[in-house]
């Protein structure tokens, strides 16, 4: 059929033909019909359709008219919506449905641009097309992350961007549009293996951005979370964590001013600073390749150093025939200076200032930029990506774990101060003159023998805001 000017392009069982206007479709069908007959082909002539006399074809979701090329988007819009709603309806966890988001229910309809030939129309056309599915994209993410009060750049920011500039990289195809046309049209050029060397160049782009909480690394991540995981981790993504609540609220167990975080940073829950700590130190240890020989600092491995004192750091390596040590901290930004040069005083006296590796971290799971350079340095395995995937980690479930147990001490406070309450009141009738028993720690500014009204409060949603003790007045 080529030898008499027809073009053919077969997909599986599907055969688009181009041919000269003034040939009647019948004819060409008939030769075809001809031609496939002694391979044990049959045209389906039924489901046969042509551009002439102002008809339609679609050949792999594209349709064609005689004189134009149809965009994919109004197919696709129906399809994302359909989608999105089966997604919100499903009785899954808010992590699970962006997993499905960004790799299931966005690649039905983000392939379109790399494959829609037709022409790009003016802006605000263009807009109408693809536009509304990057819209409808965000509109449903923003919902997920709880992030309407971002601006529109903020949230696309936020949706689009690589993770190593703090995004989920989901790809929309509004946004990607014209770098997909640009891959298109390199692939026809070079055909199919130009896609390694489009890769590769892609990936040239990619850079490093310290400080930006590189959440990407965990969400996009098959790693299993709870929503109010998913939930700690956008509220560090975005620094909202340390605002306080309320100027005259206060901890009832230490006395200092509550913030969003307070559950992690009270001293009467310092246990669980030190899960937090352990779970990243554990990844950093496996991680490191076997022939640094890493092993942890502790008694069992008889490497503890000759201190008095019981402070040690947490991991020991071979670089070049000596030992190296490594320290895993966590740092708010003001003190990270700091906590990166106490490491090296601490132990620096016993194995040489150059030979300590402070790993310091930021709560928000980005790692001090002047322990990534030793990383990369001595322990080029231990990268940013596996340390802000580890870390972000560790800081969504320690969180969430100080909640629980935050909870757990105030209740058991409160627990106290009813008996110690009571057994005042008993005592003071027993043996007037008699001074209540102390209250319990934390509890000394709630005057004794009297009632006492003491609300615990917790969000609607029973654990997006710490829970806060408040001594009303008394009666």
């Amino acid at each position: 059929m080529e030898a008499k000017g027809y073009q053919l392009t077969v997909f599986a069982d599907d055969i688009q033909i181009s041919h000269d206007p003034n040939i009647d479709k019948d004819v060409v069908l008939m030769e075809l019909s001809e031609l496939l007959q002694p391979l044990g082909l049959e045209l389906a002539l039924e489901k046969c359709s042509s551009t002439q006399n102002g008809g339609k074809i679609t050949f792999l979701g594209q349709t064609f008219s005689q004189t134009s090329t149809s965009s994919l988007a109004e197919r696709l819009t129906d399809k994302i919506d359909k989608c999105l709603k089966v997604l919100e309806a499903s009785p899954i966890t808010n992590h699970q449905k962006f997993l499905l988001l960004r790799s299931v229910v966005l690649p039905k309809v983000n392939y379109a641009p790399l494959v829609d030939f037709a022409p790009k129309t003016p802006l605000d056309s263009f807009d109408n097309q693809y536009g509304p599915i990057d819209q409808m994209v965000f509109k449903y993410a923003s919902d997920l992350f709880a992030v309407k009060d971002l601006s529109e750049t903020e949230q696309a920011d936020f949706f689009t961007n690589s993770a190593s500039k703090g995004g989920l990289e989901m790809v929309v195809p509004s946004l990607y549009y014209d770098f997909m046309q640009a891959q298109q049209q390199a692939v026809l050029a070079g055909g199919v293996g130009i896609f390694k060397a489009l890769r590769a160049e892609y990936l040239k782009t990619l850079q490093d951005h310290p400080g930006v909480p590189a959440i990407g690394y965990v969400i996009n991540n098959f790693t299993y979370l709870t929503d109010n995981e998913l939930f700690n981790l956008i509220k560090h993504r975005f620094q909202v964590l340390n605002k306080e609540l309320d100027s005259d609220s206060k901890c009832l167990l230490c006395g200092n001013r509550m913030t969003a975080q307070h559950e992690i940073q009270c001293n009467r829950n310092a246990g669980i600073r030190t899960v937090r700590h352990d779970y990243v130190m554990k990844k950093v240890l496996a991680k490191i390749d076997h022939h640094r020989h890493p092993r942890p600092v502790d008694k069992a491995h008889g490497n503890l150093p000759s201190s008095d004192k019981l402070e040690k750091p947490d991991i020991e390596f071979q670089y070049q025939n000596a030992t190296y040590v490594l320290d895993v901290t966590f740092a708010v930004e003001a003190n990270i200076c700091n906590a990166f040069k106490d490491k090296i005083l601490k132990y620096g006296g016993t194995y040489g200032d150059n030979r300590v590796i402070p790993l310091v971290l930021r709560y928000n799971g980005t790692v001090y930029e002047k322990s990534m350079n030793l990383l990369t340095k001595y322990l080029p395995e231990i990268t940013d990506s596996f340390l802000s995937k580890h870390c972000c980690l560790a800081v969504a479930r320690a969180n969430e774990e100080a909640k629980l147990r935050y909870t757990s001490l105030i209740t058991n406070a409160l627990h106290d101060e009813t008996i110690a309450i009571k057994h005042g009141q008993k005592r003071d009738r027993q043996a007037p003159g008699r001074r209540a028993p102390r209250a319990p720690p934390g509890l000394e500014g709630v005057e004794q023998g009297k009632k006492a009204k003491l609300k615990a409060t917790l969000d609607p949603a029973g654990s997006e805001q710490p829970l806060i003790i408040e001594d009303l007045q008394h009666e």
